[in-house]
């Protein structure tokens, strides 16, 4: 993943020279929309206007990734949604406007972005160059991110400050030219993408709940069991027995591993998952699509919903396509 310092050349100049073996190419000529096709945590709208081309280079160890974007044109994803990863992007160069929660953010070469599960993105991109930085649902971090409650996770800062930005910018070059020099990802390109995520850690340090300095690994191990359990499940209900059966670990175990890595009870946990889940299907699905009575989003269920986030699920579907609306009349 050579990355020159050459960042305002030409997408087509660079491409040439951005090569690993887990590069893609993918090139779109339609002006017209590219995607319409619904996938959980995946774009539901991509529209190009003026799209000529886009190459995506991702080195990935254990679901956390590190890409070089190249952009060459303009792109506008709407109804999108991060799933659960943790993103951290920095422009290197171009013009990106991204909409977080509805609260819309102007980027420019050198600035950054956070975004976190369970938020509702729109973004906006043209002639750009990036980095971006994927923290998978089963890092500590985003275990610990994913069990505070909304109100507090609301507060994570999404912007990043210029120094901040210019910090990750270094890092992350520094990382992508030492995995490019060795020829890909060997023991220490590894340790790189680790350090990343330990990096990242200084971003949310002040909001996150303190949890214990090293919890053992097979704490990690039964929690991470468990999220990719509930990743399966959606908006089903799940009791503790299934959690501890996912966790291979009994009930007593599987209470001390939440509390010592997450400062939260597995119950606690698997609710809220349970509500980002909904909250990721809004973004991705049109008021028309998301049928807010299915049987499987119970009154308790709705409830929660509302306690959670502060508004039933029709105001966020209603406010969703209110935001959808008014970006595609000024862009499309």
């Amino acid at each position: 993943m050579l990355v020159t310092n050459q960042v305002r050349s030409h997408p087509s100049q660079l491409s040439s020279q951005v090569l690993l073996s887990a590069g893609t190419r993918q090139t779109f000529a339609s002006p017209k929309v590219i995607q319409e096709t619904y996938f959980p945590g995946q774009p539901r709208r991509v529209f190009s206007q003026g799209f000529r081309s886009a190459f995506n280079n991702t080195v990935q160890h254990e679901g956390v990734s590190l890409s070089y974007s190249v952009l060459d044109g303009h792109l506008l994803n709407v109804g999108a949604s991060n799933g659960d990863s943790i993103l951290i992007s920095i422009v290197l160069d171009g013009e990106a406007t991204v909409w977080t929660n509805g609260e819309k953010r102007d980027l420019s070469a050198g600035s950054g972005v956070v975004i976190v599960g369970g938020d509702h993105v729109v973004q906006s991109l043209e002639d750009t160059q990036t980095f971006i930085l994927r923290i998978p649902s089963t890092s500590r971090l985003n275990l610990q991110i994913q069990a505070t409650p909304h109100m507090v996770r609301d507060k994570l800062p999404r912007s990043m400050t210029k120094v901040e930005a210019a910090e990750f910018g270094r890092v992350f070059m520094f990382a992508a030219n030492e995995i490019d020099l060795r020829g890909g990802l060997d023991d220490f390109g590894r340790l790189l993408l680790g350090t990343l995520e330990r990096y990242a850690t200084h971003l949310f340090a002040q909001y996150i709940p303190p949890a214990d300095e090293r919890p053992p690994e097979t704490m990690l191990d039964i929690c991470r069991n468990v999220r990719v359990f509930l990743s399966g499940r959606g908006p089903k209900r799940t009791s503790l027995h299934e959690l501890a059966q996912a966790g291979c670990c009994s009930l007593r175990q599987l209470h001390r591993a939440f509390e010592a890595v997450t400062r939260s009870t597995p119950a606690d946990f698997a609710r809220r998952c349970q509500l980002n889940y909904l909250r990721s299907e809004i973004a991705n699905r049109s008021a028309e699509q998301l049928d807010c009575h299915e049987p499987t989003i119970s009154r308790a269920l709705r409830q929660a919903y509302a306690d959670e986030f502060g508004e039933v699920l029709e105001e966020t579907v209603r406010r969703q396509g209110r935001l959808v609306k008014s970006i595609l009349s000024k862009h499309v």
